[in-house]
């Protein structure tokens, strides 16, 4: 059994850390973005394994050594339905001091859906990492799974990096990840948004957290719009989507 989850980082003392890794990345990444991509990339190089590292990036621009088969680092791709994503998304995206969002949400649902934003196209996005599976190396995990039963979704992580745990710390590590937890842990906060004025006085990292929030902003033609260019074609590539 592996009881002993304090990985902690000798730089840092933090458990993990946000990773924006583009092998090339004087070519296209620029303004602040590229500066925290610089960063990354060289406070890797002095993290000793095993390292923990989180990011957002679409699976063509992952490094092209693990595209080419040599796949040493194991994933946990944690996926989320789209209309939960584009309302989370689109109350984080104004609460960043630097994004400078001033899109309305009548604005940002046709945004979202035609990729003009982070990371988008959705489908795109989720439909790459989902060619790959465990026998890549690649662990996929519903947030809907987590919010219904994240001790049971915390088991099948922790033997898919073989580092079983006992149902003491399973529970442990369940409480911290709770909602509530996570937004008395302010260490978590300065973890995934780095720097000074990065959230408005007035931004918050964790919102509401639940599933289906996107039923009291979506109106019925926003609803039937998403779903004709969203829900369709995932149900066409094979996505299965916990609305």
């Amino acid at each position: 059994m592996y009881d002993d989850l304090n990985w902690k980082l000798p730089e840092t003392g933090k458990a993990a850390r946000l990773c924006h890794v583009y092998e090339k990345t004087d070519e296209f990444v620029s303004g602040i973005y590229g500066q925290q991509v610089q960063e990354t990339k060289k406070s890797l190089q002095n993290i000793p394994s095993p390292r923990l590292v989180f990011t957002h990036l679409p699976v063509q621009h992952f490094h092209s050594e693990w595209k080419n088969g040599k796949r040493k680092c194991k994933i946990i791709c944690i996926d989320r339905n789209p209309k939960d994503v584009c309302v989370s998304m689109y109350y984080f995206a104004r609460a960043l001091e630097w994004t400078r969002m001033d899109l309305t949400w009548d604005e940002w649902v046709p945004a979202f859906v035609e990729g003009k934003v982070w990371f988008g196209p959705w489908i795109d996005h989720v439909n790459g990492w989902h060619k790959y599976g465990v026998e890549d190396n690649v662990l996929h995990v519903a947030y809907e799974e987590m919010k219904q039963d994240l001790k049971s979704v915390l088991r099948k992580i922790s033997e898919f990096l073989g580092r079983p745990l006992t149902e003491a710390k399973l529970d442990q590590v369940a409480k911290k990840g709770s909602l509530g937890e996570m937004r008395g842990n302010k260490a978590d906060t300065r973890l995934a948004v780095t720097g000074e004025g990065s959230l408005k006085k007035d931004g918050q990292f964790f919102r509401k957290g639940k599933v289906g929030d996107w039923k009291s902003h979506f109106t019925v033609a926003q609803n039937e719009y998403f779903d004709r260019y969203i829900t369709t074609e995932a149900e066409k590539r094979g996505l299965n989507i916990h609305y």
